[in-house]
């Protein structure tokens, strides 16, 4: 282990990274910039606007990181996963706060009230920012300024984050059972391919397919030519999270194993038992693939044998999909804490 470093409260959001800094939020609602290298410290900051139903909120201190989080502040504090734009880092609470904050020193540039729950996480394509509520609405602002350019209505609550096409299409299921497309230019849809299944799962996009995860207990694989179903398997989760892509293959957490689909097939190649459940999506590195299930362990995959090369169990509870930046495996757990590990 390289370092460890706790906030006030837990953290149940992935973590971003850039130029030597690891930005993350906490139940709080605190949000943080941390050094890479060492793990220390950088910033600390809030929203300016805080939703709490009038209740205080401590103040920030020095001393935050040793106290309990209010008994008023429930998981709608939690922070979706970060997105960074330019020299900005953007984030939202699931209360619908959307706030942007100075890379440098943590200042709020930039805030909005969403009125709305917000269950998935942040996207930016070229310089609009992305995201759907639980009002059913997929919406789009300038990321520098934060000013709404369009909102684009389904017709059930959207709780997938989208994936972006080279052509500057926004794809994402909802819980219509419809896979919407959408372009982020005119805010209109391109595309609407019907779905057998719900899904809050964010799309994979590869070999032509988005692959998705669905609450039927499934994966399946889109066709983005035709919108025709390529492949759909047997996945036993009512999950559905994130995917991710090695090689040839489709991985995904499912239950208490990370199995793996040929892309094209959807051939079952192998399935590795894990110590917990969870649906996190893995970390993809050069060689390995990196998992982490909800009673704390740390799993190293070898994608092409199928084997597992390592685990260790570095919390008693996480909710938060690990990132590789740096040379370092970044995880977080329940109890707020981050750690870094060579």
């Amino acid at each position: 282990k390289r370092w460890e470093w706790a906030a006030a409260t837990k953290i149940t959001q992935t973590p971003v990274s850039r130029d030597g800094v690891v930005y993350v939020g906490d139940w709080s609602p605190s949000f943080h910039a941390i050094e890479l290298e060492s793990g220390n410290l950088i910033w600390r900051s809030r929203p300016e606007f805080v939703k709490n139903d009038n209740r205080e909120l401590p103040e920030e201190g020095a001393d935050l990181v040793e106290v309990a989080a209010p008994r008023d502040l429930d998981d709608r504090y939690n922070y979706s996963a970060p997105v960074i734009f330019e020299d900005l880092v953007l984030a939202c609470t699931q209360y619908g706060v959307l706030s942007a904050y100075d890379r440098s020193d943590g200042r709020v540039v930039w805030e909005r009230d969403l009125e709305a729950d917000i269950y998935s996480s942040l996207r930016v394509a070229r310089g609009k920012l992305l995201v759907g509520d639980h009002k059913g609405a997929f919406r789009g602002f300038d990321a520098r300024t934060g000013e709404p350019l369009f909102s684009y209505q389904t017709a059930d609550m959207l709780g997938s984050t989208c994936a972006v096409l080279s052509d500057g299409i926004a794809i994402f299921p909802a819980h219509d059972r419809r896979l919407h497309m959408v372009d982020i230019e005119t805010g209109e849809a391109s595309r609407v391919i019907d779905l057998t299944y719900r899904s809050t799962s964010t799309p994979l996009v590869a070999f032509g397919c988005a692959y998705l995860l669905t609450s039927a207990s499934r994966i399946v694989a889109i066709d983005l030519l035709d919108g025709h179903e390529r492949w759909n398997q047997a996945a036993t989760s009512v999950t559905s999270h994130g995917l991710a892509r090695a090689g040839n293959l489709v991985i995904g957490h499912i239950s208490r194993e990370l199995r793996a689909w040929d892309a094209v097939t959807g051939i079952l190649v192998w399935r590795i038992p894990l110590k917990g459940a969870g649906a996190i999506a893995p970390a993809v590195g050069p060689e390995l693939v990196y998992i982490v299930d909800d009673a704390g362990w740390l799993h190293a995959i070898d994608p092409l044998k199928g084997e597992a090369v390592w685990k260790l169990r570095f919390a008693e509870e996480a909710a938060a999909a690990p990132i590789l930046v740096g040379g370092l495996l970044i995880c977080a757990d329940q109890k707020g804490k981050l750690l870094a590990y060579d």
